[in-house]
């Protein structure tokens, strides 16, 4: 046979691009096989899950920087008071 009589390309079963968690829709490869539908429930529950979590870090990390940061409050306290009573007309 002939080099221009062979077909070359793949063949990809309609299985393979529907979305994995069997919805109907057809999935994407960059949504690790998902349809937009189940990507973006997916993504909301991830979403919902790590600002539950920043929220309950939220306190200590909080905590942290206002010890780091006291120092450096007061003196932005003291340079606006004085910049305060030096515009006073």
């Amino acid at each position: 046979m002939s080099a221009q009589g062979v077909r070359r390309g793949f063949s990809v079963q309609q299985s393979d691009l529907m979305c994995k968690r069997g919805c109907g829709f057809y999935g994407n490869a960059v949504w690790q096989g998902l349809c937009s539908k189940c990507w973006r429930q997916e993504n909301q529950c991830t979403r919902a899950k790590q600002i539950e979590d920043d929220r309950a870090l939220a306190p200590y990390v909080i905590s942290l920087l206002k010890k780091q940061s006291t120092n450096a409050e007061n003196e932005c306290y003291s340079v606006i008071t004085r910049y305060n009573k030096s515009s006073i007309f």
